[in-house]
Protein backbone atom coordinates (compact mmCIF):
# COMPACT_ATOMS: atom_id res chain seq x y z
CA UNK A 1 0.00 0.00 0.00
CA UNK A 2 1.63 3.30 -0.86
CA UNK A 3 1.11 6.42 1.01
CA UNK A 4 1.72 10.01 -0.07
CA UNK A 5 4.69 11.55 1.45
CA UNK A 6 3.58 14.43 3.51
CA UNK A 7 6.78 16.53 1.82
CA UNK A 8 4.97 16.45 -1.54
CA UNK A 9 1.15 17.37 -0.74
CA UNK A 10 2.91 20.29 1.13
CA UNK A 11 4.86 21.36 -1.53
CA UNK A 12 2.24 20.50 -4.30
CA UNK A 13 -0.02 23.21 -1.97
CA UNK A 14 2.77 25.72 -1.84
CA UNK A 15 2.97 25.65 -5.61
CA UNK A 16 -0.56 26.71 -6.33
CA UNK A 17 -1.19 29.17 -3.64
CA UNK A 18 0.22 31.34 -5.77
CA UNK A 19 -1.44 30.47 -8.99
CA UNK A 20 -5.33 32.02 -9.87
CA UNK A 21 -7.97 29.32 -9.14
CA UNK A 22 -8.59 27.49 -12.13
CA UNK A 23 -12.16 27.83 -13.78
CA UNK A 24 -14.77 25.40 -12.70
CA UNK A 25 -14.42 22.33 -14.92
CA UNK A 26 -17.34 21.59 -17.83
CA UNK A 27 -18.88 17.69 -16.52
CA UNK A 28 -17.87 14.85 -18.13
CA UNK A 29 -19.40 13.73 -21.09
CA UNK A 30 -22.23 11.65 -20.20
CA UNK A 31 -23.47 13.66 -16.96
CA UNK A 32 -26.82 15.75 -17.55
CA UNK A 33 -26.12 19.25 -18.02
CA UNK A 34 -28.85 21.54 -17.68
CA UNK A 35 -30.61 23.04 -21.28
CA UNK A 36 -33.59 24.45 -19.42
CA UNK A 37 -33.32 26.57 -16.44
CA UNK A 38 -36.74 27.38 -14.89
CA UNK A 39 -36.73 30.43 -12.02
CA UNK A 40 -39.88 31.06 -10.25
CA UNK A 41 -40.32 34.96 -9.44
CA UNK A 42 -41.96 36.56 -6.74
CA UNK A 43 -39.89 39.98 -6.98
CA UNK A 44 -38.69 39.52 -3.44
CA UNK A 45 -34.58 40.09 -3.42
CA UNK A 46 -34.29 35.97 -2.60
CA UNK A 47 -35.72 35.63 -5.94
CA UNK A 48 -33.57 37.67 -7.32
CA UNK A 49 -30.47 35.77 -6.39
CA UNK A 50 -31.90 32.88 -7.31
CA UNK A 51 -31.88 34.51 -11.07
CA UNK A 52 -28.32 35.75 -10.58
CA UNK A 53 -27.09 32.02 -9.21
CA UNK A 54 -29.57 30.72 -12.93
CA UNK A 55 -27.21 33.09 -15.38
CA UNK A 56 -24.16 31.69 -14.14
CA UNK A 57 -25.41 28.38 -14.70
CA UNK A 58 -26.62 29.36 -18.00
CA UNK A 59 -23.18 31.27 -18.60
CA UNK A 60 -21.41 28.27 -17.83
CA UNK A 61 -23.33 25.38 -19.48
CA UNK A 62 -25.17 27.44 -22.62
CA UNK A 63 -28.17 26.68 -20.98
CA UNK A 64 -31.44 29.26 -21.57
CA UNK A 65 -33.64 30.02 -18.49
CA UNK A 66 -37.62 30.86 -18.64
CA UNK A 67 -38.87 33.20 -15.85
CA UNK A 68 -41.87 32.19 -14.64
CA UNK A 69 -44.28 35.13 -12.19
CA UNK A 70 -47.23 33.70 -10.77
CA UNK A 71 -50.29 35.60 -10.00
CA UNK A 72 -53.16 34.18 -7.39
CA UNK A 73 -56.40 34.01 -8.95
CA UNK A 74 -59.58 36.11 -8.02
CA UNK A 75 -61.68 34.04 -5.64
CA UNK A 76 -65.90 34.92 -5.67
CA UNK A 77 -67.72 33.50 -3.14
CA UNK A 78 -71.65 33.80 -3.91
CA UNK A 79 -74.35 32.11 -2.71
CA UNK A 80 -77.24 31.60 -4.65
CA UNK A 81 -79.57 29.61 -2.03
CA UNK A 82 -78.54 26.04 -2.09
CA UNK A 83 -75.10 27.04 -0.65
CA UNK A 84 -72.35 29.33 -1.30
CA UNK A 85 -70.41 29.02 -4.39
CA UNK A 86 -66.86 29.85 -5.32
CA UNK A 87 -66.14 31.24 -8.64
CA UNK A 88 -62.45 31.55 -9.63
CA UNK A 89 -61.48 34.15 -12.31
CA UNK A 90 -57.73 35.33 -13.39
CA UNK A 91 -56.83 38.76 -12.51
CA UNK A 92 -55.86 39.63 -15.72
CA UNK A 93 -55.30 43.00 -14.92
CA UNK A 94 -52.92 42.22 -12.61
CA UNK A 95 -50.99 39.83 -15.06
CA UNK A 96 -50.55 42.84 -17.49
CA UNK A 97 -49.13 45.43 -15.07
CA UNK A 98 -46.27 42.41 -14.09
CA UNK A 99 -45.40 41.58 -17.16
CA UNK A 100 -43.36 44.20 -18.32
CA UNK A 101 -41.32 44.37 -14.42
CA UNK A 102 -40.64 40.76 -15.24
CA UNK A 103 -38.86 41.52 -18.94
CA UNK A 104 -37.49 44.33 -16.93
CA UNK A 105 -36.07 41.84 -14.69
CA UNK A 106 -34.47 39.44 -16.83
CA UNK A 107 -33.23 42.57 -19.14
CA UNK A 108 -31.22 43.82 -16.24
CA UNK A 109 -29.90 40.18 -14.78
CA UNK A 110 -29.63 37.87 -18.36
CA UNK A 111 -27.84 39.97 -20.30
CA UNK A 112 -25.18 38.04 -21.39
CA UNK A 113 -27.19 34.77 -21.22
CA UNK A 114 -27.98 32.61 -24.66
CA UNK A 115 -31.67 32.45 -24.49
CA UNK A 116 -34.55 33.80 -22.07
CA UNK A 117 -37.95 34.30 -21.73
CA UNK A 118 -40.40 35.56 -19.22
CA UNK A 119 -43.84 33.59 -18.98
CA UNK A 120 -46.82 34.69 -16.28
CA UNK A 121 -49.59 32.45 -15.24
CA UNK A 122 -52.35 32.61 -13.27
CA UNK A 123 -52.95 29.72 -10.26
CA UNK A 124 -51.54 28.31 -7.27
CA UNK A 125 -47.79 28.83 -7.48
CA UNK A 126 -46.62 25.50 -7.03
CA UNK A 127 -49.04 24.36 -9.46
CA UNK A 128 -47.97 25.92 -12.06
CA UNK A 129 -43.95 25.96 -11.52
CA UNK A 130 -44.71 22.38 -11.65
CA UNK A 131 -46.82 22.54 -14.73
CA UNK A 132 -44.94 24.57 -16.75
CA UNK A 133 -41.41 22.60 -16.45
CA UNK A 134 -43.53 19.91 -17.56
CA UNK A 135 -45.02 21.29 -20.36
CA UNK A 136 -41.80 23.43 -21.60
CA UNK A 137 -39.39 20.60 -20.85
CA UNK A 138 -37.26 21.95 -18.39
CA UNK A 139 -34.41 20.30 -16.82
CA UNK A 140 -33.70 21.98 -13.33
CA UNK A 141 -36.02 24.84 -11.48
CA UNK A 142 -33.74 26.81 -9.25
CA UNK A 143 -35.54 28.93 -6.40
CA UNK A 144 -35.51 30.12 -2.96
CA UNK A 145 -36.43 27.83 -0.16
CA UNK A 146 -38.22 31.57 1.32
CA UNK A 147 -39.31 34.36 -0.87
CA UNK A 148 -41.88 37.01 0.20
CA UNK A 149 -43.87 35.16 3.22
CA UNK A 150 -41.02 34.27 5.74
CA UNK A 151 -42.34 31.84 8.34
CA UNK A 152 -39.52 31.57 11.15
CA UNK A 153 -41.88 28.19 12.15
CA UNK A 154 -40.84 26.21 8.92
CA UNK A 155 -37.48 25.37 7.50
CA UNK A 156 -38.64 25.36 4.03
CA UNK A 157 -41.20 27.44 2.57
CA UNK A 158 -44.56 25.75 1.56
CA UNK A 159 -44.59 26.75 -2.19
CA UNK A 160 -41.10 25.46 -2.06
CA UNK A 161 -41.54 22.09 -0.47
CA UNK A 162 -44.09 21.77 -2.66
CA UNK A 163 -42.66 22.41 -5.56
CA UNK A 164 -39.87 19.71 -4.79
CA UNK A 165 -42.24 17.26 -4.19
CA UNK A 166 -44.27 17.63 -7.49
CA UNK A 167 -42.00 19.19 -9.77
CA UNK A 168 -40.99 16.58 -12.87
CA UNK A 169 -37.22 17.79 -12.90
CA UNK A 170 -34.49 18.46 -9.78
CA UNK A 171 -35.26 21.20 -8.12
CA UNK A 172 -32.31 23.41 -6.76
CA UNK A 173 -33.15 25.65 -3.91
CA UNK A 174 -31.14 28.26 -2.40
CA UNK A 175 -30.93 28.80 1.15
CA UNK A 176 -31.07 32.52 2.48
CA UNK A 177 -28.04 33.93 3.46
CA UNK A 178 -26.83 34.20 7.36
CA UNK A 179 -29.76 31.36 8.04
CA UNK A 180 -28.66 28.37 10.31
CA UNK A 181 -30.16 25.36 9.82
CA UNK A 182 -30.23 24.77 13.63
CA UNK A 183 -33.29 25.89 15.58
CA UNK A 184 -32.63 28.99 17.58
CA UNK A 185 -32.40 28.55 21.71
CA UNK A 186 -34.95 30.92 23.40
Amino acid sequence: MKTKSPAKSSHRLAATRGKKPRKAARPEPGLPTPKRILVPIDFSTESTRALKHAAVLAKQYGSAITLLHVVEPIHYICDYGYGPVTRVQPNEDLMKSVRPHLHRLGKRHLSNVRAWDAIVRSGAAFTQIAKVAKELGIDLILMPTRGLTDSKDVPLGSTAERVVRHAPCPVLTLRKPGRTGEPSKT
